[in-house]
């Protein structure tokens, strides 16, 4: 009866663990995203100042997310993540307007990095 109740516990753990992660990372990517498409809005209207610090902190805050958490999933999500960031910050200092693609393509990817943070079959097997 011990084991039994033991692996129950074990289970409500990973469970509860899961829960938490999921909601922490859609906070943060909500966050990101709120950055990126402040920095799209910055840029549309021509402040360009306010744009590059907008990316700037997109950019660190996934870093330092990046930092502290696994990610079980797929590790060339993290890098392209990354580079978008990066290319966005780019793209507003020289005034490029490949910035709009770049601002789409975060988006989605963070979209797409906080639905695979959920608990499925496919991530456990």
């Amino acid at each position: 009866m011990k084991r039994l109740v033991g692996c129950i516990l074990v289970v409500a753990a990973l469970v509860s663990l899961s829960v938490y992660a999921k909601l922490f990372s859609q906070g943060k990517m909500a966050e990101i995203q709120q950055l990126v498409q402040s920095a799209e809005d910055c840029y549309t209207g021509k402040e360009y100042d306010e744009a590059a610090k907008c990316a700037r902190q997109a950019k660190e805050m996934w870093s330092a997310l990046a930092e502290d958490t696994l990610f079980v999933d797929c590790p060339e999500i993290d890098v392209e993540i990354t580079i978008t960031l990066a290319r966005i910050e780019e793209y507003v200092q020289y005034k490029d307007d490949e910035v709009y693609p770049e601002c789409a393509a975060a988006m989605n990817l963070l979209d797409n990095y906080s639905d695979r943070q959920s608990l499925t079959w496919v991530n456990i097997f």
